[in-house]
């Protein structure tokens, strides 16, 4: 019963944030392909800080989410670890 008690709860609490982190993923590669693709474009307007900001900044969200996700599972494995002590 306390296994599925923390399966339940680690469903409710991770499935959004592994879809923001899968979105955020996505986002920074998006990023990166502009800005590959446009590379002629930035350079020739002067926007080589605007474009890699954006990509840092994807970049950073994709991380924070992934680390969210990551110790959220850890939590879950240390409810199903601690029910098996109990």
């Amino acid at each position: 019963p306390v296994q599925v008690v923390a399966l339940r709860n680690h469903l409710r609490r991770s499935t959004p944030v592994y879809a923001q982190a899968r979105a955020a993923v996505g986002d920074r590669a998006q990023h990166i392909l502009e800005a590959v693709d446009a590379a002629d474009t930035i350079r020739a307007m002067g926007w080589e800080a605007r474009a890699a900001g954006r990509v840092d900044r994807a970049g950073a969200r994709a991380v924070d989410l992934e680390i969210r996700a990551v110790g959220l599972e850890v939590r879950f494995w240390n409810r199903v670890n601690l029910a098996e002590l109990v």
